[in-house]
């Protein structure tokens, strides 16, 4: 309910904005609030689905198909949900440019909580939900390893919400291709009208580029 509340405030606050920049500058800003409407329903039925879940006599409303407890206290914190663009090996998961308003985004919610002694990871997304099912296979079939690093490098390409420790070393903040990472963007500029924008994400968002930034989930960034 957190995850939703929190992309439906900040949705809401978008729409707001874009109205006020149109009315200012009379640009159209119409396609991107038509968006912004999408993804504000698409939140408040998340929201709606996750507290009956929490009312709910069942426990079977999530599938989780991640969590990892360490031993050691990793260097960032993390709770939101996000839309996967492709599986592992390039299977789109999510059509994140289909423009019908029946075509509705799927998405994962992770969780990497920092605690006293220890860390918590966790992975889920809605119990009956089967547009992850491969991406989820291919996933449990990795070392621990590496399914460290592909959190690790969904955390940062895909979200701006990370909250690191603020003792980290600057170095490590100023790694190329962290930064490459962070600043990643699903809008993309077509200079050609055969241009095709998916093709486009699914490199950009690649999860085999996992190596090409450093695992803060790895023990050897633990705190302390």
């Amino acid at each position: 309910m957190k995850n939703y509340l929190k992309n439906i405030s900040k949705r809401e606050f978008e729409i707001s904005l874009y109205k006020n920049i149109a009315e200012t500058t009379g640009n159209d800003l119409t396609h991107l609030q038509t968006i912004n409407a999408y993804d504000l329903n698409e939140y408040i039925s998340g929201f709606k689905y996750a507290k009956k879940a929490c009312q709910s006599k069942w426990e079977n409303n999530y599938y989780l198909c991640y969590y990892e407890l360490m031993d050691y206290v990793v260097p960032l914190a993390f709770q939101n949900n996000i839309s996967l663009i492709s599986d592992l090996e390039g299977g789109i998961i999510n059509d994140i440019y289909n423009p019908s308003p029946d075509y509705i985004l799927k998405d994962i919610h992770i969780c990497v909580f920092p605690l006293a002694s220890y860390s918590v990871i966790m992975m889920f997304n809605k119990n009956g939900e089967n547009r992850y099912r491969t991406f989820f296979k291919q996933f449990k079939k990795m070392s621990d390893q590496e399914r460290l690093k592909v959190v690790n490098y969904i955390l940062f390409s895909y979200s701006e919400d990370v909250f690191l420790y603020r003792g980290i070393d600057d170095t490590l903040l100023g790694h190329e291709g962290l930064k490459a990472a962070a600043k990643q963007t699903s809008i993309v500029v077509a200079d050609t009208p055969f241009f095709d924008p998916l093709t486009q994400a699914k490199a950009t968002f690649d999860l085999n580029k996992r190596s090409t930034v450093p695992n803060l989930l790895d023990g050897m960034y633990k705190v302390g």
